[in-house]
């Protein structure tokens, strides 16, 4: 990325703490923006001393001071706890309390860290803000602009951005997108002698301290937790399951019911607070219904388009119509596994998002 090739000059960079976000601030340091660093102070109530908060920690604060020592660039903190709250973790226990899988990283983006952000780096003198994202944005020559996958399809966060509005991405620098490997940014971060250069990644949610899902939830949402019935598609009763927040579909490990064969997560029937196991094929859908829909680019349907109803998830050619009720019905050519309301449907074709919705029924397969 070069200077020359952006117009605007002053860049605050989102510094989380970890390598990615240290290297998007080298590399606008290097190619001559005039680049100051923010670490946003998110929710952390409830944390002890001797758990690990990823993005949350004042080890993480304290990681991102430091990059910005070592690159001789201003740094502040942003306090955004009580935002962060009421928007992104309240919005999760809610979703549970619903029996769906919500995906805080997705709200997180637009309204936070690709939403507030960005209007407050405004307010404050900033042309735009970078971070350490994994995606592309591309411009065209008459102001449009696309969201697209990274280059490095394995590290690509592009499912987590698709409700980051255009006035927002027009705002956004991801200096990451063209890279190939990790190993690239790890380079750079040694070739700068970054305090984060050789620091883990974190695959878990940033606010659930040590990950652990089920301790975070017993803590601020134990009424989920009312046990039930586990039963089989047939109806046959299995077992009892500890609350139904603790499972996803799809899922295989955790569900500590004795079986001869493989069981996973089929459905959780939240009027019955029931749950529902079956083979791997029993978790395929044909289909699905999603609300919340938000278009990047202008579509026409019926849509063929690659879909994505997880992150990491494998794409699943699918045609999408639109219902009366403006909700989206995804139809797949072959039966997708693992559906979970709550989860994000992302559209793509290539590598440029069309856009997505919120998964909010499953269809399941027919006999």
């Amino acid at each position: 990325m070069s200077k020359a090739e952006i117009s605007s000059n002053k860049v605050l960079v989102a510094m989380s703490g970890g390598v990615d976000s240290s290297v998007a601030a080298a590399l606008l340091v290097e190619a001559g923006f005039q680049v100051a660093g923010v670490h946003l102070k998110f929710w952390s109530s409830g944390v002890k001393e001797e758990e690990q908060n990823v993005c949350c920690s004042l080890a993480s604060q304290g990681d991102a001071r430091r990059v910005c020592d070592v690159l001789g660039i201003p740094f502040q903190v942003w306090d955004a706890e009580d935002m962060f709250y009421h928007e992104v973790v309240k919005s999760y226990l809610s979703e549970l309390r619903y029996g769906r899988t919500p995906n805080p990283c997705v709200i997180c983006n637009e309204r936070i860290k690709l939403g507030w952000l960005i209007d407050r780096a405004a307010a404050t003198g900033f042309d735009m803000v970078a971070t350490g994202h994994w995606a592309r944005i591309e411009h065209e020559t008459d102001g449009r602009l696309h969201l697209f996958r990274s280059v490095n399809e394995a590290k690509d966060q592009s499912y987590f951005l698709y409700r980051v509005t255009k006035e927002h991405l027009a705002r956004v620098l991801f200096p990451l997108g063209d890279f190939k490997t990790k190993d690239q940014v790890r380079d750079i971060a040694r070739r700068y002698q970054l305090p984060t250069g050789e620091k883990s990644e974190s695959q878990e949610i940033c606010f659930i301290p040590d990950g652990d899902r089920e301790a975070f939830i017993r803590r601020f949402a134990p009424d989920t937790l009312e046990t039930g019935p586990v039963k089989d598609t047939a109806g046959k009763t299995l077992g009892e399951h500890q609350g139904l927040a603790l499972y996803t579909e799809g899922q295989r490990k955790g569900i500590k019911i004795a079986a001869a064969n493989r069981l996973y997560v089929t459905r959780k029937d939240v009027k019955r607070n029931t749950l529902i196991l079956g083979d791997l094929e029993a978790t395929g859908s044909l289909g699905l219904l999603a609300a919340d829909v938000v278009w990047l680019e202008p579509v026409s349907f019926p849509v063929k388009a690659e879909a994505r109803i997880r992150f990491r998830g494998a794409g699943l050619l699918c045609t999408v119509t639109q219902e009366p009720d403006d909700r989206l019905k995804v139809s797949f050519d072959t039966a997708a596994q693992g559906v979970a309301p709550g989860q994000s449907v992302v559209f793509y074709q290539g590598d440029r998002i069309l856009g997505g919705a919120i998964i909010r029924v499953q269809d399941q397969m027919s006999p």
